[in-house]
């Protein structure tokens, strides 16, 4: 069995542990660490989560799923992003570590964890927004607004 910290990215951020189907403890970005515009790690300004269209697009579908099927789903996607942000995972790496017996005690384990740890992530993507929201005069938040959809579309 491979150990989690030889998947470990140069980037990696301690964040949130998850207890995962090869019963090691996985990191992933917690929703603060996620959110921060920018962080330093050895004098080098990491990647963030926070301008990553994918992560963006990920939040709104959790936060629009309209059934149980779909919420997994979108949780389950959220998470593999999360892990890929902190470890260098191939596709036999992420099935051993995400592939739970069905029914297990340990998948419905994990189904809760990786649902608060969603539901974490959008509430603090939305406080983060409420945040900036109310310094915008009215007027100008339409094209506050505008940009960043622009600016995402420019790096999507």
């Amino acid at each position: 069995m491979t150990s989690e910290e030889t998947h470990r990215r140069t980037r990696f951020l301690r964040g949130v542990p998850l207890l995962l189907a090869d019963g090691q403890l996985w990191f992933v970005p917690s929703p603060a660490t996620a959110q921060t515009m920018e962080g330093l790690a050895g004098g080098h300004v990491l990647e963030t989560l926070a301008v990553d269209p994918i992560y963006l697009e990920l939040l709104r579908a959790v936060s629009e799923a309209e059934d149980r099927s779909e919420r997994l789903r979108s949780e389950l996607a959220l998470i593999i992003h999360l892990l890929e942000f902190n470890y260098a995972l191939d596709i036999a790496d992420a099935q051993r570590i995400l592939e739970f017996e069905p029914n297990s005690p340990a998948l419905l384990q994990a189904q809760r964890a990786f649902h608060e740890l969603a539901c974490d992530h959008v509430q603090g993507f939305r406080r983060r927004l409420a945040a900036i929201e109310p310094r915008v005069e009215p007027r100008r938040k339409r094209s506050w607004l505008d940009a960043l959809k622009r600016s995402l579309v420019r790096l999507g």
